[in-house]
């Protein structure tokens, strides 16, 4: 499933499924703004669901990436998954809680990494690397 594309908020505001939403809605016009805020997001997902780009699964294609890293994506049933790494290919996906909010999952992410990287450990409670 993509994690980005044209959905509606609880203002019924053209947003993404990533919770990007357009700075046009906060502008003061009102003549063809949904119009140009639908545009900006679909624009925004069409750069984002490039076939090329990494997989979700990856974590942070980067060369000094540090581990533990965590990353929040939306599944097919509309929840939030919370996958974390202790290192390139070893990861955990933690289901429970089941996240409604992308904001919960991060949050949690956030805790949870901070927590190991403050103890000095990896996700499995051993020394990290």
């Amino acid at each position: 499933m993509r994690n980005h594309g044209l959905t509606t908020n609880e203002a019924n505001e053209p947003i993404c499924l990533c919770g990007f939403r357009p700075a046009i809605l906060d502008e003061v016009i009102h003549v063809g703004r949904l119009w140009k805020a639908k545009r900006v997001v679909l624009e925004h997902a069409d750069a984002l669901n490039d076939p090329e780009a990494p997989s979700p699964s990856d974590p942070f294609l980067v060369d000094d990436a540090k581990f533990p890293r965590a990353g929040v994506r939306r599944t097919e049933a509309g929840k939030w998954l919370l996958t974390l790494w202790d290192g390139m290919g070893i990861q955990h996906h933690i289901s429970e809680p089941e996240f409604t909010k992308r904001e919960d999952a991060f949050d949690y992410g956030w805790m949870t990494i901070g927590a190991c990287r403050q103890a000095g450990t990896n996700l499995n409670g051993w020394e990290a690397a």
